[in-house]
Formats: C-alpha cells, sequence, structure tokens
C-alpha cells in the first residue's frame, strides 16, 4: 500500500509528500544554474576523424570573436568593411574590430592543409626551403621587392600569412578574393554564458545594421550561444504550454472535469523537477536534445496518473483488488520504458546519453509520485464516477470478440508484409537520412552566416584543385615526410631579413598546425578535400546504425527479461514481443506513406518505442489475465485510459514539432507515428490474440442446432457494405475487383477456423476422398468471386448483365409452362451466383419472377436486396418459419402465372427433410413442397454454374409434380430427395461453388463468412 490513506497522515505530511517538498528546492537550483549548451559538435561521438576536425577548426578562432561575413549577392567594399570596423571599435564592450579574408586562426589552418595537401614533389619543395636557411632569404628578398609597389589588400594579407611563398596562389601572385571584406570583432570580456553572448551579439548586431544596413551577417560561437540559447528558452516554453494545453483538453474531452488535472499536472511537474536535478547533478548543462526531456515525461509520464486516476473515477478505492494489480503494472511499465530509455545511456552520441539519462530519472519518479501522492489525494477526494465511456468501451470490446479472427489476422499479415518489404524498402535509402541539414536551423543568422562564410572559404580554396583532387591518402603520405620544429628557425630567417613579428607570428602559425597534423592527420586531411561535412554525415550515419542495432538488441533482451519477471508465462512474453514487432510494423508503414525518413536523432529514438510498447501491452495482458480474458472488463478499465494516454503521450512528443530545430521536429513526428502504432497494436492486436490463445467458450444452447440462425458480421453483412461493394464495382475493372475479393477470401479464410470446419462437414458429404483446407480455401475464392460479380452487376444495364451469361439449356421447358398460363416453382441450391438464374429469364420469358429470401440481418439490407433484383424486374417476398399467411402469398403468385424461386438446400423453420448425399445424410427445407403440392404447379429444378472463362452457365432440368404419398412426411421426403439426386452430381463436379457456410445437420455448429 502505498503512503497515506484513510487514517493515515494527512496528506501534507506524508514521507512522500517531504520527498516532494524537498524536491521543489533542489528543482528550482538546479533550473537557476544549469547551463543551456549551443554548440553542435559536442552533440557527436567526439572519437570521430571529422569530429576531430571540426573540433580543430574551432579551436582555432577565438571563442570571444564575432564574424561579419556578407549577406551572399551583397556589394561590400574595403573600404566599407574598414569603416564597419572602426565603428564597432568605438562600443564600449568591444577589444578589437578588424577587416580580414578570414580568421586569423582559420586562415592559419586553410594555409597548413593547402600545404599538406601539394602534390608530392611540390611539397618536397616546400621542406627543402623551410631546411634551407639561404633559399628562405632568397624568397623574403623577392617579397620585399613586392611590397615596395601598390599592393592589393588581398595579396597583402596573403603575403603575411605566406611571406617564403610556399602556396601556388603565392607564387603566381594571385588571392581570392581580391580583398578582405570579413570583419572580426572581439569582445572585451569572456562570453562564457550565453546571457553574455546575447548582450555582446545585441549591440554588435545593432551597431553594424545602422552603419551597414542588411550587408552584414553575424556567426561565429557567441552567436550560435546567443541565438540557440534564445531558441531553446522559447521552444522549451512553447513545447512545455502546448503540451499542457492538449493534455487538458484531451483530459477534459475524455472526463468533462479539469478538477483533477491540476493535482495531475503537479505529480509531473514533479517528475520534471526529479529529472532535472539528476541531469544538473550528471552533466551541469543542457543540450538542444535534452531541451525536448520535459515535454517527454509530460506526454508519457502523465500515462501513469491517468491510470491511477481512470482507476478512482470507476469507483474504486485502494482496498480494491485491482488496485494492486494496476499499482504494479504502472511501476513495471514506469521500468520497462525507463530502461528502454536508460540504454541510449550506453549510444556514442553525448545529446542521446544526457536525454537517456534525464527520462530515465523522470519516468520512475512520475510511476512513484502517481501510485503514492496522486492515490492518497484520490483516496480522500474521490472523483464522481464517470461511467459515460463505459458504454464506448463495451462496444469496443464486443468489436473486437466479434471479428477477434480477421484482427488477428490482419495483425498477423501485417508483421509478415513489413517482413517482405521493409528490407527492400530498407536497401533504397529513403528509411534513413544522415544528411545534417537536418541539425542546422536555417533561419537563424548564426547559421546563415556560416553558410556565406563556407561559400567564402570555397572561393579562397578556388585556385588550390589538387588538394581537392589528393584528398586524404597524399595528405598523410606529406605528412608523413613532415618533420616538425621548423617554426623558431623561420621566425629567426624573418628577423635577419628584417620582417616584424607581426609577419613572422602568422607564419609560424601555419607550421605549427603542420606539426599538429603530422601528429593526427585526420583533421587537416578532412579539410584539404573539402568534405568535413560530407564525411561527418557519413561516418554519423555508419555510428548511428551501429549504435541502433547495438541498444536494440540491448533494449529488447533487458525488456523482455521484466515482462517475464511479470508475467512468469512464455507465452504471454511472446504476445508481448508479436506486438512489438506489429507497433514497429505499422510505424515504418506510416514512414514511407508519409515519406518521411528517419534523422540521426529519431533512428536512435526507436529504442523508446519499444519500451512505450512494451509499456502498453505489458498494462493490457496484466488486467486481461486479472480478468480471466474478459474483454469487456479489461477495456472497461484500460481502453479509456490507454487510449487517453496515448493521446497525451503523442501531445508530449509532438509539442517538439513546434520548435524551430528541424531535428527535433522530425523526433517528435516519428515519435507521435510510433506512438499511434504501439496504442493499435496493443487495444487491438493483442487482445484479439489473446482471446484466440484460450480455450473456446462452449457455445449457448439456443447457438448451437440447425435451426441456428447463421451468424453474421454486421460490418460486412449490412446495407452500407453492400452498396458501398456496388459502387465501388462501378468504378474498377472487373479484374481488380475480383483481385479485392481474392484477398478478403484468403483473410476469411485464414481467421475462421469454425467456419472453415463447418463448410468442410458439409463439403464431405459429397467429396471423397474428405476435403482438406485448400479445398475450403479454393471455396472462399469461388464465393468471393461470384460475389464481386453480384457486385458487379449492380451498375450494368440487363443487356451487360446478360452477357455473363454463357449456355442456357432447359429454356423451352420454362417457355412451355409459361405458355401454358400456370404458374411454377423453380427451386435451387446455394451454387454459384443463383441471382443469376432471374437475369438469365428476363428478356427471353415476359414472365413475373418472385424470389423468396429470408429476412436479412438489417431491414436496410432486406431493402437493399430489393431494390437490387428490381432492377432485373425480379421481385421480393421475405418468408419467415411456416407462416400460413406467407403461404397464401404464395399460392396466390402461382395462381397468377409467376415464377417464384427458391433454395431448398439449407434447413430453416420447422419443416425439413433428410436427404442422402453420396458420403452422408443432411437436412433441406422442404416446406416449399408442401405448396406445390397444393397448386398442382410444376416444379423446376435449376442450376447455374460458372465456367472457366468466367460466364456461367443457367441450367432448367427435367420439371416434375409432387403427388401426395402416404403422409405429409413422407411426400416431402420423397420429393426433398428428387431434388437432391438432381443437384448432387452437379456439386460433386463444382464443389468448390458450393456455398454452404451453415450447418446441415445438428451436430454442425454454425458459422457464416456473409
Amino acid at each position: 500500500m502505498s503512503a497515506g490513506g484513510p487514517g493515515k497522515r494527512p496528506f501534507g505530511f506524508s514521507p512522500a509528500a517531504w520527498v516532494a517538498a524537498a524536491l521543489v528546492a533542489a528543482g528550482a537550483w538546479s533550473a537557476l544554474t544549469i547551463r543551456f549548451q549551443t554548440e553542435l559538435t559536442p552533440l557527436f561521438p567526439p572519437g570521430l576523424a571529422a569530429v576531430r576536425a571540426i573540433r580543430a577548426l574551432e579551436a582555432s578562432a577565438d571563442e570571444n570573436a564575432v564574424l561579419l561575413v556578407p549577406v551572399p549577392g551583397s556589394a561590400v567594399s574595403p573600404e566599407l568593411a574598414e569603416e564597419v570596423a572602426t565603428r564597432l571599435r568605438l562600443l564600449p564592450d568591444v577589444a578589437e574590430a578588424e577587416p580580414c579574408l578570414m580568421p586569423p586562426g582559420v586562415l592559419a589552418k586553410l594555409a597548413a592543409a593547402r600545404v599538406a595537401a601539394l602534390p608530392e614533389a611540390a611539397f618536397a619543395e616546400v621542406t627543402a626551403v623551410l631546411a634551407n636557411p639561404a633559399e628562405m632569404a632568397a624568397r623574403l628578398e623577392r617579397t620585399r621587392g613586392d611590397m615596395l609597389g601598390a599592393l592589393d589588400p588581398g595579396l597583402l594579407a596573403l603575403r603575411r600569412i605566406d611571406p617564403l611563398q610556399l602556396l601556388p596562389s603565392s607564387q603566381n601572385g594571385s588571392a581570392a578574393p581580391a580583398s578582405p571584406v570579413l570583419v572580426w570583432v572581439r569582445a572585451r570580456g569572456d562570453l562564457r554564458s550565453f546571457e553574455a553572448c546575447q548582450e555582446f551579439v545585441r549591440h554588435v548586431r545593432a551597431a553594424a545594421a545602422q552603419f551597414a544596413p542588411g550587408r552584414y551577417l553575424l556567426t561565429a560561437r557567441p552567436v550560435f550561444a546567443a541565438e540557440i540559447s534564445a531558441q531553446m528558452q522559447r521552444d522549451m516554453i512553447i513545447m512545455v504550454g502546448v503540451a499542457v494545453g492538449l493534455v487538458a483538453a484531451v483530459f477534459w474531452i475524455y472526463y468533462r472535469t479539469l478538477a483533477a488535472l491540476g493535482a495531475i499536472l503537479w505529480v509531473q511537474a514533479l517528475s520534471v523537477l526529479a529529472a532535472l536535478t539528476v541531469g544538473r547533478l550528471c552533466f551541469g548543462e543542457l543540450n538542444v536534445i535534452g531541451v525536448s526531456f520535459a515535454a517527454v515525461l509530460l506526454g508519457v509520464g502523465i500515462d501513469y496518473s491517468i491510470l491511477v486516476f481512470h482507476h478512482f473515477a470507476m469507483g474504486e478505492r485502494m482496498d480494491s483488488p485491482h488496485w494492486p494489480v494496476l499499482r504494479r503494472a504502472v511501476r513495471l511499465s514506469a521500468l520497462t520504458t525507463a530502461g528502454a530509455f536508460g540504454v541510449l545511456a550506453l549510444a556514442q552520441f553525448p545529446m542521446l546519453r544526457q536525454l537517456a539519462v534525464l527520462v530515465a530519472a523522470g519516468l520512475p519518479a512520475a510511476a512513484w509520485f502517481s501510485t503514492t501522492l496522486l492515490a492518497d489525494h484520490f483516496e480522500r477526494r474521490p472523483p464522481p464516477p464517470r461511467r459515460r465511456l463505459t458504454g464506448a468501451a463495451h462496444h469496443v470490446a464486443d468489436f473486437i470478440d466479434r471479428f477477434r479472427r480477421v484482427i488477428a489476422v490482419t495483425g498477423a499479415l501485417v508483421i509478415v508484409t513489413a517482413a517482405v518489404v521493409m528490407p527492400a524498402f530498407a536497401r533504397t535509402g529513403d528509411l534513413f537520412d544522415p544528411d545534417l541539414q537536418h541539425f542546422r536551423p536555417l533561419q537563424l543568422e548564426a547559421y546563415r552566416g556560416q553558410a556565406a562564410l563556407e561559400e567564402h572559404y570555397a572561393r579562397m580554396s578556388a585556385d588550390a584543385p589538387a588538394a581537392r583532387a589528393l584528398g586524404s591518402a597524399a595528405v598523410r603520405r606529406n605528412l608523413a615526410h613532415w618533420t616538425p620544429g621548423r617554426a623558431e628557425a623561420v621566425r629567426t630567417s624573418l628577423r635577419d631579413a628584417g620582417f616584424e613579428d607581426e609577419w613572422a607570428a602568422p607564419t609560424a602559425s601555419v607550421l605549427a598546425e603542420l606539426d599538429v597534423a603530422a601528429a593526427d592527420p585526420a583533421g587537416l586531411a578532412e579539410l584539404a578535400d573539402g568534405g568535413i561535412w560530407r564525411h561527418l554525415s557519413e561516418e554519423l550515419g555508419t555510428t548511428a546504425l551501429a549504435d541502433l542495432q547495438r541498444l536494440s538488441g540491448v533494449a529488447l533482451v533487458g525488456i523482455l527479461i521484466l515482462c517475464y519477471a511479470a508475467h512468469r508465462s512464455l507465452k504471454l512474453v511472446l504476445l508481448n514481443a508479436a506486438t512489438l514487432v506489429a507497433a514497429f510494423a505499422l510505424l515504418f508503414g506510416g514512414l514511407a506513406l508519409t515519406e518521411t525518413p528517419l534523422t540521426l536523432v529519431s533512428v536512435l529514438c526507436l529504442p523508446l518505442l519499444i519500451g512505450l510498447t512494451i509499456d502498453y501491452s505489458l498494462h493490457v495482458l496484466l488486467v486481461l489475465e486479472h480478468c480471466a480474458g474478459n474483454l469487456r472488463e479489461a477495456t472497461e478499465r484500460l481502453g479509456v485510459p490507454i487510449s487517453l494516454a496515448a493521446l497525451t503521450a503523442m501531445a508530449g512528443f509532438g509539442a517538439p514539432m513546434l520548435s524551430g530545430l528541424p531535428l527535433l521536429s522530425n523526433f517528435g513526428f516519428v515519435m507521435d507515428l510510433g506512438t499511434l502504432a504501439a496504442v493499435l497494436a496493443a487495444l487491438f492486436f493483442l487482445p484479439a490474440w489473446h482471446v484466440l490463445g484460450r480455450a473456446p467458450k462452449p457455445p449457448a444452447p439456443e447457438e448451437t442446432g440447425p435451426q441456428a440462425t447463421p451468424r453474421r458480421y454486421p460490418i460486412f453483412h449490412s446495407g452500407p457494405a453492400y452498396a458501398l461493394g456496388a459502387w465501388t464495382a462501378q468504378r474498377v475493372p472487373r479484374g481488380f475487383l475480383r483481385a479485392l475479393a481474392h484477398l478478403w477470401a484468403r483473410l476469411f479464410a485464414a481467421g475462421n477456423p469454425p467456419a472453415t470446419e463447418v463448410l468442410l462437414r458439409n463439403l464431405s458429404l459429397v467429396c471423397h476422398p474428405p476435403p482438406d483446407k485448400k479445398a475450403a480455401t479454393r471455396t472462399y475464392l469461388s464465393f468471393a468471386e461470384s460475389l464481386a460479380d453480384y457486385y458487379w452487376l449492380g451498375g450494368r444495364t440487363l443487356a451487360q448483365a446478360q452477357e455473363l451469361i454463357g449456355d442456357r439449356r432447359g429454356i423451352e421447358i420454362l417457355r412451355s409452362v409459361h405458355e401454358g398460363g400456370r404458374g411454377a416453382l423453380l427451386l435451387t441450391a446455394h451454387l454459384s451466383l443463383f441471382e443469376l438464374g432471374g437475369v438469365a429469364l428476363k428478356g427471353i420469358l415476359d414472365c413475373s419472377i418472385v424470389a423468396l429470401s429470408l429476412p436479412e440481418s438489417s431491414p436496410a439490407l432486406s431493402e437493399w436486396r430489393a431494390a437490387f433484383r428490381r432492377r432485373w424486374g425480379v421481385e421480393t417476398l421475405e418468408v419467415g418459419g411456416d407462416d400460413q399467411f406467407t403461404f397464401l402469398e404464395i399460392s396466390r403468385l402461382l395462381a397468377a402465372g409467376s415464377f417464384v424461386a427458391a433454395l431448398v438446400d439449407r434447413p430453416h423453420g420447422t419443416m425439413r427433410s433428410k436427404v442422402r448425399l453420396p458420403y452422408g445424410e443432411a437436412l433441406f427445407s422442404s416446406g416449399i413442397l408442401m405448396i406445390a403440392a397444393a397448386r398442382r404447379c410444376p416444379v423446376v429444378p435449376v442450376t447455374v454454374i460458372r465456367r472457366d472463362d468466367g460466364r456461367y452457365d443457367v441450367e432448367a432440368h427435367e420439371p416434375f409434380f409432387v403427388v401426395r404419398r402416404e403422409s405429409n412426411e413422407a411426400t416431402l421426403q420423397h420429393y426433398s430427395q428428387v431434388l437432391a439426386d438432381v443437384f448432387a452430381p452437379i456439386i460433386q463436379r463444382h464443389p468448390e461453388q458450393w456455398y454452404q457456410f451453415a450447418p446441415l445437420l445438428p451436430s454442425s455448429s454454425p458459422s457464416s463468412p456473409a
């Protein structure tokens, strides 16, 4: 029992309340002191070569400096750059402001990279010059000669970085761009906090906009820190605000109360504070991925509070036998989901390790507070019972129970389809996109400035094709022959030649970069071939997929072990696993349909969906087992809260989609789609599989016997469903319609074993050897084709419909009867498209045709079927049992010369006669024969059979008259056998066209596909 409860200490003084008070204080301290980490590279694995190269590039830049880069396409002159720099020097918090070709450290690194990427012969010449003081002196003398005339500012900057003329551009006198147009601005103090960065960037931006409006973009570390930290603050407020608003709206729609929501949100705030405190103690900072943790916790953690609230809203209390089951399920679910999140702590990505710790700390806190503080609160202030949703839950339970086989087969097909299709889809590369554009919020000025700076770097490197052509291998070969320690000798040569220290420092920095690269050539090699970001995308993609395989396996094994500890049943663990596979199949199908790729972040969040799916399935299975498989009771207890919990989880996960950071938007969408897939698999597929796995209940007495009404499936056997089928058939080709029908037939055959058993027993009466399941499947396929043609007829003219008819045999028999002015009984069996008999007679015989039908499952379907037949001039008369007034109406129609059609090979009513079939006995409905005896009208057996070419042969067989024998029973028995002797040979030749889905003997159990 949790803390508190009736007779215990007041809510405010319970141990859980003391923990909450301490947590509030710790959380407030954490929120005030935690830092925002805004740089890009700390999010990536530090051991990757491309990450090391980018970090080296960033380290060469001044962390307290801002760079002003011309807007692409704008005209910025060297004079304007100098004037902007002069204006910026006047700001009190600016220490230096200088025009430049590029930042000094970056320029030195790029020059070193270009030296390292020289052809081997040219690189050997460079090393020879650096080892020969006389050669260095001669080159410095040439440089001094160049300085005597008017010198382009760009060439002057290049001579300052390369006075020894080691680079090809220095040797031929070319430099690009022609003049320095960037402005480098360094702050007077340290820009450590994001508040200091925001203040400095605001001053520089205002000054640049005043003097050169629309000409410059600001970039470099302080700009990224200022803009991303501000974006993160806005995102945090928006995400949490939207998540809270959506949760409140959904909660009110479900329960029509907001009084309890305050207590629920208070518990969620405590879980966020717990995670924030752990994050502050472990990391001291919060990265851009960690920003989403609050919304994730709110979305997932609130599930537990909703389950607790629903328990009390149903009128239950903490002394209820259901409470220990719920409390155990909540805590186990929190552990499984936290375990899935916690596995990310093993990832190579620092950003995900932080998210793992935050969420794995917050979820158990949410579960614990929900089952202690919140439960105590509702125990003392119970919400009024909410019975409004019970009826809806019962309807859902009835739907799952009624269509459990179809749902179970659909779930299996989803899994099989994903297993077949997804590997091929994954190989196309459309499923995973590691492009770093997903990490770059291009609406921020810092990123637009960085893009402009990269174009500037590309122009600076335009005269070094060898650097791009040779690539890393050549760079490594050159650096293997580099002798470190040349910087001091070069300084000495420059001083001896009369050059000041301001010339020696840049050159020494280039040589120092070459010394560093000789020990670790990865950085300069990547920079030399211009592929840092390309290589980074490739390396991150490979690392992310490796992490996914490793972490998903660890998460799955750990969670299944927890599931076994919870269930102590291998069968239930396998059901958990099947639900998980189905959920992921639905997720990947949704991603394919929406053309949404997985990014570096969302692909590594798939282990989180493992935990979330197991969370839902664990709850469902525990309650189903507790309720002994009673779907109604289980759905009443779980259907509403889990569907609400899924919506709130989607609100929490979906909130990051409002972020200005593209990687968070993709993460939110993928998690929302995954949550929807998880709840569909857990609430529909899992109960259907669970019910099928239990021993079937014995049928009620009224549901057995030959008089039982065949089971109908309302969704498929209804007026709207038939009307939809006819509407579809008018708009698609007949072949396509048949293909759809085949799919339906195979689904039904796989998902309805009882119906198949009835069908096989019936077929065994006319087939030898006894038919197997393949024979049943062929019958289902044949029935589906007939049904497709039945729908197809609905949109065709009489002439088009009659094109389906092949041979008309025995028509002269019917013509002779009609010309004699007498009516006739046209009796047939459930063979092929028997409805086509009326179409075959129209246009040949000018007679009235009336079809006898049992009442359908709904009045709407009866009306639709009557209207459908009326299209061909066939009227419908409903008959029920052995009603004498119906017999009188049939007699009247026969006396008026009408042809009355009826089916006789399925028993109904009380007048049934036993007939002999080739391999057994069956019951036929024989009451109609008494009317033939009374009216002395002919009885004409009629059959319809589909041919291999898809057309139908209609045959009227030799007529007979019913003559009374020694008793009514003997009369009906004799003439029923006459009919059976006509139909049996035809059924034997075409068993797949005998649609006998209802039981023909008392020992059969009813079931029907339609």
